[in-house]
């Protein structure tokens, strides 16, 4: 007998939306059966309301502690919940202290355990070689670590530059831990963002071009084939990025790639949206379509929101 069935529903199956029962057993759906096969403890009336997985997203920042002016773990996982999220691994910057450490760790546990309404994970953050902070962190439990390979934009928390690199990702595979980047080539940005004119949108994605993301893609999957690391590229905005990860993954290392749903709904044309529509990496001419396709051909491991909240008057600022 299952724990629990829920009864009457549209279920949303990986081919159709079907009304079926859904038996759950300690916590796992142990059978999808035609309407009222099957027995169990507790039932469920989902008449009238679809029923669907609930969504993992490995990338959020949820800012509390230290910036719950922007959003603290209640509000952000209220809205995960009516998104249909019921788990959000949280990025270790934007709080305060960062999560680079075991007492940082247990600062960020604290707060999530009081506030969070949907199951959660934390990531941790990898600014240096440290072996005994990475160790800790791994007992701790974090699901890997972050880095930056440009500016992160947040001061406590800065990036590897080409000295740091590789010793950070020996580091952290000592440690057992994958390794998550921002891959954004720190050169090309600075050159790309001198040659830009004016202070609109366009000079924004005019400063961080496609080859920016991949240089900085294949420089960190050269580093990762030098240390053996576990990797994953977050947030990929354009084709050639994913071409970049496919590369990668075809010469034998162990690489995966996201990308994030308004790089899947908006391109250059909403540039009219102002600062509301400004992301690093940008959203790009013409990148939209090919991204669609990487994704449908199955090139692209998970799709994450990279949800990153702040003020009103923050994300406004410029509109003008």
């Amino acid at each position: 007998m299952a724990d629990l069935a829920i009864r009457g529903g549209r279920v949303v199956l990986h081919d159709a939306v079907r009304e079926v029962d859904v038996l759950i057993l300690a916590g796992s759906i142990i059978r999808i059966v035609a309407p009222g096969e099957g027995d169990a403890a507790e039932t469920i009336d989902a008449r009238g309301l679809l029923v669907l997985p609930g969504v993992v997203d490995a990338h959020v920042h949820v800012n509390e502690p230290g910036r719950t002016e922007w959003e603290g773990w209640v509000a952000a996982t209220r809205g995960a919940a009516r998104g249909g999220v019921t788990t959000v691994a949280d990025m270790p910057l934007n709080s305060i202290p960062p999560t680079l450490d075991e007492a940082a760790f247990d600062v960020k546990e604290a707060a999530a355990s009081a506030g969070a309404l949907v199951d959660y994970a934390l990531w941790g953050g990898l600014v240096r070689a440290d072996p005994e902070a990475l160790r800790a962190l791994a007992e701790c439990g974090v699901v890997g670590l972050k880095c930056f390979l440009c500016p992160s934009g947040v001061d406590e928390f800065p990036h590897l530059d080409d000295d740091e690199l590789l010793p950070a990702l020996r580091a952290a595979t000592r440690a057992g831990l994958l390794v998550a980047a921002h891959c954004e080539d720190e050169g090309i940005v600075a050159r790309a963002t001198a040659e830009a004119r004016g202070r609109d949108l366009r000079a924004w994605l005019e400063s961080r071009p496609i080859d920016a993301e991949r240089v900085a893609i294949e420089r960190f999957a050269a580093a990762a084939k030098v240390t053996g690391a576990r990797v994953h590229v977050v947030h990929v905005s354009s084709a050639d990025g994913i071409a970049a990860v496919a590369r990668a993954r075809r010469a034998g290392l162990d690489i995966t790639a996201e990308t994030c749903p308004h790089y899947l709904a908006f391109d250059a044309s909403d540039l009219d949206l102002g600062p509301l529509i400004k992301c690093a990496p940008p959203i790009r001419a013409g990148a939209r379509a090919r991204l669609w396709e990487d994704v449908l051909a199955g090139h692209v491991d998970h799709i994450a929101s990279d949800h990153s909240p702040c003020t009103a008057e923050l994300k406004t600022r410029g509109n003008d």
